[in-house]
């Protein structure tokens, strides 16, 4: 069977359109990322340096990072979109560890 012009064409968006997709989640960084906020908070604990604020924004910055991954998820699904669903999702807590790390580095003294 001969290749013809359509078929490569086909076969060029393919490549094009795989080539385009973003890449996977680093969950090695992620998981770094969690870990340095997790002791930032515990160490502005233990020292008695956190406020009142930073455990109120602590927890509802949980609470709105998990209500907008389940209404991003939401969209993903009813948009006929399942296969990012779940990459939405990470997006999102990614973003607030990002956020949460870079504003608790500048309260640190190394």
């Amino acid at each position: 069977m001969p290749v013809t012009l359509p078929m490569l064409a086909k076969t060029f968006q393919r490549l094009i359109r795989f080539r385009g997709r973003k890449s996977g989640p680093n969950l090695e960084r992620f998981g770094r990322n969690v870990q340095e906020v997790m002791s930032a908070r515990v160490w502005l604990a233990l020292t008695g340096n956190m406020n009142a604020v930073e455990a109120s924004r602590m927890v509802l910055e949980k609470q709105v990072a998990a209500l907008r991954a389940q209404l991003a998820c939401a969209r993903s699904l009813l948009s006929g979109n399942p296969a990012s669903a779940g990459r939405e999702c990470f997006d999102i807590y990614q973003r607030a560890v990002h956020s949460n790390r870079k504003r608790l580095r500048k309260h640190r003294r190394i």
